[in-house]
């Protein structure tokens, strides 16, 4: 169960200073609304042979009406001076007086609290009439709504604002304002600690790009020395977005460890692209992605990407457009120190890059990195309403079932070799997750004499161009059933091929097959993305050329000639970044004389 806290507290900034006061003199602080807060910690240090008077000032309002006040003696010690009071008014302010003859050097820090009930707070839907009222840094249980309307926003999703300017989203809520109080679901997660994860992740590399894994170390490494060197790793598959509840995307790793080399890009995001897609008979890129690009400082961006941007309806060839945002056009926190959080981001360094997203065709994606257990929003893209994206009339991407992404590419000459880093990644379903899918059943419905192990059955998703090809769904395995005729005693094995034919034409050879049966042979599996063969009757499973792992065995006999394997959620058939798909195949095999066997498979498409 997740729960986003409330701020209890803040530091003032408008009664905390370095001191150096003159003997005689004094420091005046502002009166400063602490209508929430219930009580305060002042931290006075002021050098040893140094005395001074610390006044607290309470008042109705910020121009000292019916003001009373506090007067502490403060011996000078070098340490620290701690007093801590409750507040009984709206307004708060400190003076420190000079006045027992000596210069007074040092600092003052005042804290308020939200440690206990204080009358007339904010409550659940309140009006207030302006920003000193609101101050985001009092409470994140205020900000203003589309009307311009302060409001506490435990009851609606709100921008938050210093003095009227919008500039972050502070919400205890989900992309569609839910309060996230619901369990939140892994649908993708990699962890690199005794691998590089090599079945989670597809990899592309061109020129002398490389990338490697050194055991020990939670963490790939890309590196480029050259025009035309490129390095990808992408999510294997594509992460199920289920329409209604936000995606929370974190990716960790680093950018790009100098960002003075001049032509290298490096890229962290839920993205994917185009050009990789050479199995597909409709290829699309879309997503986002955080973006340095070297030189001096670099350059800090982040990327809006996608192929739904044609002017005219579909079916068209589809045109990838990237919207690039730099650092300094970003409308929530430019995270170089000058935004409402005050963080300097280097990305440089290990970062937690975040993404919030809103799909249904159209929403809100939010992007950030994560700071001190706190999620620091650095822009909204904000697609309703037709905002963003070269054609307002359709879905912002063409969908939001993504990768997880990581790239580094050299655009021009590089100044020297250039490394990104990738470490861990997940992506995260709020609301709980329980993707919608037809059900689909194949069979060998003839039987098949085995005296050795055979291929029996075959499932991979379509890649034949007889019917759509489909690499972008994923089928979920949910059971395999089979069955010996003859009363013999069997062996039965599941290996999945992890996209074999990135490797050649595949494992399966003999008996005339494979002959791939799709929709437009098998009218019970139209429109479902996928095909099986069950003529094939050779597996080549010297591990070579076609890398595979066994992810089920056991044995049935004569005294049990059916079995069924409740597989769901265990077992998944995607397709690798290029579009070629994973194979799954049932073998059978008799321990004694040839015996006839049959099987089928029962899988979902989501």
């Amino acid at each position: 169960m997740t729960y986003i806290t409330t701020q209890f507290g803040k530091v003032s900034t408008d009664n905390s200073t370095t001191l150096s006061i003159l003997a005689g003199g004094s420091y005046l602080g502002t009166y400063e609304n602490v209508k929430e807060y219930s009580n305060t910690s002042i931290t006075l240090i002021i050098g040893a042979l140094e005395n001074c008077t610390l006044n607290i000032d309470f008042s109705l309002d910020n121009s000292g009406t019916n003001e009373t006040s506090k007067n502490f003696l403060v011996q000078g010690s070098s340490t620290q001076n701690i007093y801590t009071f409750s507040i009984p008014t709206e307004y708060f302010r400190i003076r420190i007086l000079a006045d027992q003859g000596t210069a007074v050097g040092g600092a003052v820090q005042t804290l308020y609290n939200k440690t206990g009930k204080k009358d007339n707070p904010l409550v659940l839907g309140d009006t207030v009439t302006n920003t000193t009222s609101a101050d985001t840094t009092r409470s994140i249980n205020t900000g203003v709504d589309s009307n311009g309307v302060y409001r506490n926003i435990n009851s609606i999703r709100v921008r938050n604002t210093i003095n009227t300017q919008a500039t972050s989203i502070i919400s205890p809520t989900d992309a569609f304002g839910r309060l996230q109080i619901s369990e939140p679901i892994n649908i993708f997660n990699s962890v690199q600690l005794t691998s590089d994860d090599p079945y989670e992740w597809d990899n592309i590399t061109s020129g002398t790009g490389t990338i490697g894994y050194t055991l020990g170390y939670p963490q790939s490494y890309f590196q480029i020395n050259a025009i035309g060197d490129r390095c990808i790793r992408q999510q294997h598959g594509y992460s199920i977005y289920q329409p209604g509840k936000s995606l929370q995307i974190l990716m960790t790793g680093t950018l790009l460890t100098d960002l003075s080399i001049t032509g290298a890009r490096a890229r962290i995001g839920y993205f994917d692209d185009i050009n990789d897609k050479t199995v597909d008979d409709n290829p699309t890129g879309d997503g986002f992605f955080f973006q340095v690009i070297g030189g001096g400082s670099g350059t800090v961006s982040i990327g809006y990407r996608t192929s739904n941007s044609q002017n005219t309806p579909p079916p068209l060839p589809p045109v990838q457009t990237d919207t690039i945002l730099n650092q300094g056009s970003w409308n929530i926190d430019n995270l170089d120190g000058t935004g409402p959080s005050g963080i300097n981001i280097d990305f440089s360094k290990r970062q937690i890059f975040a993404i919030s997203q809103q799909w249904l065709g159209t929403g809100d994606v939010l992007m950030g990195i994560y700071y001190n257990l706190t999620p620091i929003w650095c822009h909204e893209w904000i697609f309703t309403n037709g905002d963003y994206g070269s054609n307002p009339e359709v879905a912002y991407t063409c969908r939001g079932s993504l990768p997880v992404r990581y790239e580094l590419e050299a655009i021009g000459a590089l100044s020297s070799q250039a490394t990104l880093f990738q470490v861990c990644s997940s992506v995260v379903s709020e609301g709980g997750y329980n993707p919608f899918g037809n059900i689909y059943s194949i069979a060998r419905t003839a039987t098949e004499s085995v005296n050795a192990l055979e291929p029996v059955i075959t499932l991979r998703l379509n890649q034949t161009n007889t019917a759509p090809i489909r690499p972008r769904l994923t089928i979920n395995l949910l059971s395999a059933s089979m069955i010996c005729t003859s009363g013999g005693n069997i062996i039965y094995r599941i290996y999945k091929f992890h996209n074999p034919q990135q490797f050649g034409v595949g494992p399966l050879s003999g008996g005339g097959g494979p002959v791939w049966v799709n929709s437009s042979g098998d009218p019970g599996i139209i429109d479902s993305g996928s095909e099986y063969d069950i003529i094939a009757n050779v597996l080549d499973l010297t591990g070579v050329t076609y890398p595979y792992t066994l992810i089920e065995q056991g044995f049935f006999s004569n005294n049990n000639d059916a079995r069924v394997i409740p597989l769901e959620n265990r077992v998944k058939i995607n397709c690798d970044i290029a579009g070629n798909s994973d194979w799954l195949v049932l073998t059978m095999d008799s321990l004694g004389a040839a015996e006839t066997v049959s099987a089928t498979f029962q899988f979902q498409i989501y």
